[in-house]
C-alpha cells in the first residue's frame, strides 16, 4: 500500500508521542501506533487476530515490552502470529498470579518474556518511588530467583521455545532504582536461564553501548529509535528460534560431511558422507550441510540456493577447516643462472596465491616487467631478483615469487638464500575457496577457510550470508561481485597472516613522528605488491556489485585493504565515463568492524556512493585509516568512526577527472599528523564533500600530497587539539581561514590530549575539555537528513567526535548477543 505523506506524518507523529509519554507515565507507557479504541488504553494492547498457519508468539514484559511490541510485530508481518497481555506484566510476583491468565489455552511456538524492572525498584508505603534507603525493594534478590525458576518451568510446560529479555539499564537519576541492582538480578537471571536452557536476548548489554544515543536522561524509558532497535532485536531472536525449532523439526535436512565419509553412507553425524560438493547439488531450500571437525582439501561452488526463511547452508563444527590449494609436490631446483639463493620449478597452472610455512607469500606479476622508474632505469624482474627490494633488498619482504607464463615456471627467492625444500610450500589458483554462483539465500557459517586466491566469493546472488568464519592465508577474503545484492557480511575474521613486516604504523614520538623502524622496513613489501605485484588485495571487497548489503562485526587484521568499493569498469577513466557506473555498491551499509594493521587503506571507498553508510568502524595502525578515492556521485556518509595511530586517518584521493561527488565526512575521531590529506586532488576538487564536528589530534589542519589544489570542502564545527610542535599547525590555521573553512572550528594548542587515555586507545573526551558541545546542530543542514546524528548528546550543540561524552570505548566487533539481526535466511524480505 502506497503511504501519503498524511499517514507518514502521522504515524512519525505517534512515535515521537509515544517517547514523551513514556517519559511521564513509566507504569503504562504508550508504544508506537494510532489511538486505540477506547476498551484499550494503549495501541500494543489490542488483541490481533491470528493469521492461519502463522506460528504464534508471545511476549510477556513491563513498560520496556510495551515500547517495543507494535515495531517488533511490523518486522514479524507474515511471518508470525505477535501476541502480548493487555497490561504491564511488571515484577514476578504478578507475573505468578496472572501468568495462566496470559498464556491462555493457546498454544505458543515462541514466548519472549521479561522480569525484573520492577522487581529492583525501591517503594515507600504509599508506593511511590524513594530512594533505596528509605523504601523498600518490591523483591528481594533471593524472593527474585525463587519466583523465577518457577516462572520459568511453568513457561517451558507449554512446550514454546523461550527467550529471556535482561533488564534494560537504569540511567543515574532514575527515580526508585540503582543501576547495580539491575546487574545483580541480570546475573541472577542469567545464572537460571543457563541452568534451565532458556535463550537470553542480552537487551542489558544493548542499551548500555548505545545508551546516550537511545535512553532518556535520568529516566529508564527510551526514545523512539532505541524502542525501534530493540524491536530490531527482539524479532531477531524471535526469527532465530522459529528457524531452529523448523531444524530440529527435521533433522534429517542436515546432512553430514566427514573427512574420511563415505558418499554412500546416510549422511548422519555417525555416518558422514565425504563430498562437499556432492550435497550442496543435492541440497534444497532449508537443507544444511555440515562438516565435522578436520580438513577438506575441496574448493565447492554453490550453484541451488534457498528461499525466504529457508537458506541452503554451508556449516562447519568447530574445527571444520576447508584448504583451496592444489596438491602439488614443486621439485626445486637452483637457478644460478639468475642469482644465488634464488630456485625454480615447474607449474603447469599460475598460482595467485602461495603460502609458506602458514604465511602468504609476495607474488610479482610478470607483465609489469620491465618497469621503468622515475630516474629513467627500467627494473627487470630477473634484476629485482639479484638485488631485492627498495630499502632491505631481501631482508624486509623476506621472500617473493614469480610465475613465467611461457616456461609455466615458477622462481622463488627468500631472504638469506635459504633453500624452498625444507619448507611447506603450497600453491592456490585464481579460485575461491566457496564460491555462490548464481544461487540466492546460501550462508556460508563457522568454518576456517584458508590457502586460496578468494576465501569466499559471491556472484549473482540476493541475501547470502557469511558469518562467524575465519578466512586466512587467502590474497583477498570476502568479495562481493557483480550481481550481489543485500547480502551480510557478519563476525568474521579475516587475515593474510603475510610473510615479511607488514605493517609499522606506530607514532610514539612526542611529535606524532614514526618511531617504529618497522614504517620503513613495510615500506618494502608496498612497494614490492605496488610496483611490481597485483596490486591490492582486500580483506572484504565490494566489487561492483548490486549493493544494499550489510558488512558489521568483522575483524579484519593483518591484511592489505581491510574494507573496500569498487564502483568501476576502468580506472583509467574520465568523469563523464564513471558516471555510467554510479549504481554500483549503492546502499550498502559498514559498520562495527575493527581494522588492526593494513599495510595500505583500513577503509577505502571508491564508487558512486549513493546512500552508502560507513560508520562505528575502528581502525588503527593502517597506511590510510579512511581513503576516498574519486566518488561520482553520492550522498555517501562516513561518521562515528575512531581512527588511531593511522600513518594518515583521512585522505581525498584523485587521481583522475573528478564529479562533484557528495560526501558527509562527520562525528568521527582521530589523532594522526594530519586532520585531512589530500592527494592528486585537480580539477574541480572537492566542491561537495562536507566536513562537521570531527575530533582530531593532530599537528596540522591539512597535508597536500601530489600537487593538490587548495581545500574547496565546505567545513565547520570541527575541534582540533595540537600535537607536537610542528610550524604546519599555524600555516593550516592560516589556510583554512583563507579558504572560509571550520569558521567556527576550534583550534586548541597548549592543552593535553582531549582523550581520557590515548596512548591506552581510550578515546573518551575529558569532561571539560573544549569538544564538550562544540559541534552544530546537522539536523539543520537543510539539504540531507543526516542519518546517525542522534547519538553525540544535545542536538543543538552535540559533542564533537565518535563519543560523546558520557559514552563507553565501544566494544567493536560487538558481541552477537547484543546485536539486532535477522537469522540467516530472513533478510531481505523479498527478492
Amino acid at each position: 500500500m502506497k503511504k501519503t505523506r498524511a499517514h507518514i506524518f502521522f504515524r512519525t507523529a505517534a512515535l515521537f508521542l509515544l517517547a514523551g509519554v513514556l517519559a511521564r507515565a513509566e507504569e503504562e507507557p504508550r508504544a508506537a501506533g494510532t489511538p486505540p479504541p477506547p476498551k484499550y488504553k494503549y495501541p500494543a494492547y489490542i488483541p490481533i487476530e491470528d493469521i492461519p498457519r502463522l506460528p504464534r508468539v508471545l511476549l510477556l514484559g513491563d513498560s520496556i515490552s510495551i515500547g517495543y511490541t507494535i515495531p517488533a510485530r511490523e518486522r514479524l508481518k507474515g511471518i508470525a502470529n505477535i501476541h502480548r497481555p493487555p497490561e504491564n506484566c511488571a515484577d514476578t510476583s504478578i507475573g505468578l498470579r496472572r501468568l495462566d491468565t496470559w498464556l491462555g489455552a493457546g498454544k505458543w511456538d515462541v514466548i519472549h518474556f521479561n522480569f525484573g524492572l520492577h522487581d529492583i525498584k525501591y517503594l515507600d508505603k504509599a508506593g511511590k518511588y524513594v530512594p533505596p534507603a528509605e523504601g523498600t525493594q518490591v523483591t528481594s534478590p533471593e524472593q527474585y530467583e525463587k519466583n523465577l525458576r518457577v516462572l520459568v518451568r511453568r513457561l517451558k510446560s507449554t512446550g514454546a521455545a523461550l527467550i529471556f529479555a535482561t533488564t534494560t539499564p537504569v540511567p543515574d537519576g532514575a527515580s526508585g532504582r540503582i543501576e547495580a541492582d539491575a546487574i545483580r538480578y541480570n546475573e541472577i537471571a542469567a545464572g537460571i536461564m543457563t541452568q534451565e536452557g532458556v535463550a537470553i536476548n542480552d537487551l542489558f548489554t544493548f542499551a548500555s553501548e548505545n545508551q546516550v544515543e537511545i535512553q532518556l536522561r535520568q529516566n529508564v524509558h527510551f526514545t523512539e529509535r532505541g524502542y525501534q532497535l530493540m524491536a530490531d532485536m527482539v524479532a531477531g531472536k524471535i526469527r532465530n528460534a522459529l528457524a531452529e525449532r523448523e531444524i530440529t523439526a527435521a533433522p534429517e535436512r542436515i546432512t553430514y560431511i566427514g573427512p574420511q565419509g563415505d558418499d554412500n553412507a546416510a549422511g548422519t553425524e555417525a555416518a558422514p558422507r565425504r563430498s562437499i560438493q556432492r550435497a550442496l547439488d543435492n541440497a534444497k531450500p532449508g537443507d544444511v550441510v555440515r562438516l565435522l571437525p578436520g580438513v577438506y582439501r575441496e574448493r565447492v561452488v554453490i550453484t541451488k540456493g534457498g528461499t525466504y526463511g529457508a537458506p541452503v547452508t554451508l556449516e562447519g563444527m568447530d574445527g571444520a577447516v576447508m584448504e583451496g590449494h592444489d596438491d602439488i609436490a614443486p621439485s626445486w631446483s637452483e637457478a644460478v643462472d639468475i642469482a644465488p639463493g634464488v630456485y625454480r620449478t615447474t607449474l603447469a597452472t599460475e598460482p595467485r596465491a602461495v603460502i609458506v610455512d602458514g604465511k602468504q607469500l609476495v607474488l610479482l606479476d610478470e607483465s609489469r616487467f620491465p618497469r621503468a622508474e622515475s630516474n629513467g632505469e627500467k627494473i627487470t624482474w630477473s634484476r629485482l631478483f639479484q638485488t631485492g627490494f627498495d630499502k632491505g633488498g631481501w631482508k624486509y619482504v623476506q621472500g617473493a615469487g614469480l610465475y613465467l607464463r611461457k616456461k609455466k615456471e615458477f622462481i622463488i627467492r627468500f631472504d638469506g638464500n635459504r633453500d624452498p625444500r625444507g619448507m611447506n610450500i603450497v600453491f592456490a589458483p585464481d579460485a575461491a575457496v566457496v564460491r555462490i554462483e548464481g544461487a540466492n539465500r546460501c550462508v556460508i557459517r563457522n568454518l576456517e577457510l584458508r590457502h586460496a586466491h578468494h576465501g569466499v566469493m559471491i556472484t549473482n546472488s540476493i541475501g547470502s550470508v557469511v558469518e562467524g568464519c575465519f578466512i586466512n592465508r587467502t590474497r583477498d577474503g570476502i568479495t562481493l561481485s557483480r550481481g550481489s545484492d543485500r547480502c551480510t557480511l557478519r563476525f568474521n575474521r579475516i587475515t593474510q597472516n603475510p610473510l615479511g613486516i607488514n605493517n609499522g604504523f606506530n607514532r610514539a614520538g612526542p611529535d606524532g613522528q614514526f618511531t617504529d623502524p618497522r614504517w620503513s622496513q613495510a615500506w618494502d613489501i608496498w612497494v614490492a605488491h605496488k610496483r611490481y605485484g597485483f596490486y591490492d588485495s582486500k580483506g572484504i571487497n565490494l566489487d561492483r556489485s548490486i549493493g544494499g548489503h550489510r558488512v558489521h562485526d568483522n575483524y579484519i587484521h593483518d591484511h592489505w585493504d581491510a574494507i573496500a568499493s569498487r564502483g568501476w569498469d576502468e580506472w583509467q577513466s574520465t568523469a563523464a565515463e564513471r558516471m555510467a557506473w554510479i549504481h554500483y555498491n549503492r546502499g550498502s551499509e559498514i559498520h562495527h568492524n575493527r581494522i588492526e594493521r593494513a599495510n595500505d587503506e583500513g577503509l577505502e571507498l571508491n564508487d558512486g556512493g549513493i546512500d552508502e553508510q560507513w560508520h562505528h568502524n575502528f581502525v588503527t595502525h593502517t597506511r590510510c585509516g579512511l581513503r576516498f578515492k574519486p566518488i561520482d556521485k553520492g550522498p555517501l556518509y562516513a561518521y562515528a568512526n575512531i581512527f588511531k595511530d593511522n600513518a594518515e586517518d583521512g585522505r581525498f584521493f584523485g587521481g583522475l577527472e573528478l564529479n562533484p561527488g557528495e560526501v558527509y565526512l562527520y562525528h568521527n575521531t582521530s589523532n594522526s599528523r594530519y586532520a585531512i590529506v589530500s592527494n592528486k586532488i585537480k580539477g574541480i576538487g572537492t566542491p561537495e564533500f562536507h566536513v562537521y564536528n570531527n575530533l582530531f589530534w593532530t599537528e596540522a589542519w591539512w597535508g597536500n600530497t601530489g600537487e593538490s589544489v587548495p581545500p574547496n570542502w565546505t567545513g565547520d564545527n570541527n575541534v582540533y587539539f595540537r600535537r607536537g610542535k610542528s610550524a604546519s599547525w599555524e600555516k593550516g590555521i592560516a589556510l583554512a581561514k583563507k579558504q572560509g573553512i571550520d569558521r567556527n572550528g576550534k583550534w586548541m594548542t597548549g592543552e593535553t590530549s582531549p582523550f581520557v587515555d590515548a596512548e591506552a586507545g581510550d578515546f573518551r573526551i575529558k569532561k571539560e575539555h573544549a569538544a564538550r558541545r562544540a559541534g552544530m546542530d546537522l539536523s539543520k543542514l537543510t539539504r540531507r537528513a543526516l542519518p546517525g546524528i542522534g547519538g553525540f548528546g544535545e542536538t543543538s550543540a552535540p559533542d564533537a567526535g565518535a563519543l560523546p561524552f558520557g559514552a563507553s570505548m565501544p566494544r567493536i566487533p560487538r558481541g552477537r548477543d547484543s546485536v539486532a539481526m535477522e537469522p540467516a535466511g530472513f533478510w531481505p524480505e523479498a527478492d
